[in-house]
């Protein structure tokens, strides 16, 4: 074992590799991301390699957003590409940029040693680290993904309650744009709803809903438009810099699927500040996404399925509409299901169903299996969309 490596292994058992001072200054590109990074030696030149080490690995597995982020993955890593980190003539392929001056450089005393304790600014290509992990096979790239699921379309909007104005405010029109062109260099789909287009959902939706049910207004835009996920943000600023706060739901049971803060630099102009905390905050927020849509591909893809049965009904026809649908859904197509809603008109489900099959195929399915079953009752398709079918069941 080569003496670098050994001092390496030394500094993780010791010290943790100061990951937790990894500072993000700033989300260059896509690509590219300018941190502070500590690091400990025993003189400066080693030093600035255990920054940059530190560096490195806080896109690996130490970081708020790790690229390698559950056990299997980390196996994988362990197994086939730890190797390749742990030699400081590879790291510096990840590395664009150090600066030739300390932050800080100073002596301490570690276990009755002198050591020295450095803080430098380093620029990494987290794009490059990502593409290795890839190719050693530890993690899935966007592009099997897409290949396997489809890239998720992610509706980005503003959160609070009075969306219309919300949309029209300059200042949430610069950062959905940016979100926008942000999502889209790493091939999301993104759309981000006008306003006359999100006042027209909501006035449909609570339309046909009791004035007793609640609306969840974003979910709502977010399933009319189809998206499989929906960001929210929120713009505050403190000491002349804007900090946006993402939370991101899958789009068909609202499910939180992850939230992070991104920070501006404290420039004069307010775009330019909101521009730099969007970037920060979407980059970190990719990679929840990306989780997320990983474990789709264990579970298949998923649709909120609603059945609307008519008042004409009577109660044991009712019934047996809602035996048949239960009979449907255990059909090979469906790996999984959850229902979340059973009234005497009312029959709703999560289901998961074989990457393979589209929309289209689901909808086809579905008229066939309930048509085949009940001779007195009708099907048709109300709604339909990437995530979401709603059907309605009638009488002949």
């Amino acid at each position: 074992m080569s003496k670098y490596i050994v001092f390496l292994l030394i500094v993780m058992i010791s010290f943790n590799l100061f990951s937790s001072g990894v500072i993000v200054k700033q989300v260059i590109s896509s690509t590219e991301v300018l941190i502070e990074s500590w690091g400990i030696g025993d003189d400066p030149g080693q030093t600035e390699e255990n920054c940059k080490y530190n560096a490195v690995l806080y896109f690996l597995t130490d970081g708020d957003q790790p690229l390698i982020s559950n056990a299997d993955e980390k196996t994988k890593f362990e197994n086939s590409a730890i190797k390749h980190f742990e030699n400081k003539y590879n790291i510096d392929q990840y590395i664009n940029y150090v600066s030739p001056d300390w932050i800080e450089l100073r002596t301490k005393k570690i276990n009755g040693r002198k050591k020295k304790k450095g803080l430098k600014l380093i620029t990494v290509n987290r794009k490059k680290i990502e593409d290795k992990l890839v190719a050693e096979g530890v993690i899935t790239s966007k592009e099997d993904l897409e290949y396997i699921l489809g890239m998720p379309s992610i509706m980005v909007i503003p959160k609070g309650e009075n969306i219309i104005s919300l949309l029209e405010n300059p200042n949430n029109e610069k950062a959905a744009s940016t979100a926008k062109e942000t999502l889209a260099d790493n091939q999301y789909e993104v759309v981000i709803p006008e306003a006359k287009l999100a006042n027209d959902i909501m006035t449909g939706a609570i339309k046909s809903t009791s004035e007793t049910s609640e609306i969840d207004i974003v979910a709502t835009i977010a399933s009319a438009i189809g998206s499989d996920i929906y960001i929210e943000f929120n713009i505050t600023w403190e000491n002349g810099k804007a900090i946006i706060t993402l939370e991101a739901f899958e789009t068909t049971t609202a499910r939180m699927l992850g939230t992070t803060t991104g920070y501006g630099m404290g420039t004069q102009s307010k775009f330019i500040d909101i521009d730099l905390a969007m970037k920060d905050a979407i980059q970190k927020i990719m990679n929840q996404i990306k989780n997320y849509w990983k474990k789709d591909i264990e579970k298949g893809k998923q649709y909120k399925m609603t059945f609307n049965i008519s008042s004409e009904f009577e109660k044991y026809e009712s019934d047996k509409i809602k035996k048949a649908i239960k009979n449907l859904l255990k059909k090979d197509t469906f790996k999984d299901k959850k229902r979340n809603i059973l009234t005497k008109q009312t029959v709703e489900y999560i289901i998961w169903v074989n990457p393979e099959f589209e929309t289209e195929d689901i909808e086809e399915i579905v008229e066939d299996g309930i048509s085949t079953e009940l001779d007195f009752a009708s099907i048709e398709i109300l709604t339909a969309s990437r995530k979401m079918l709603i059907f309605e069941i009638i009488p002949n």
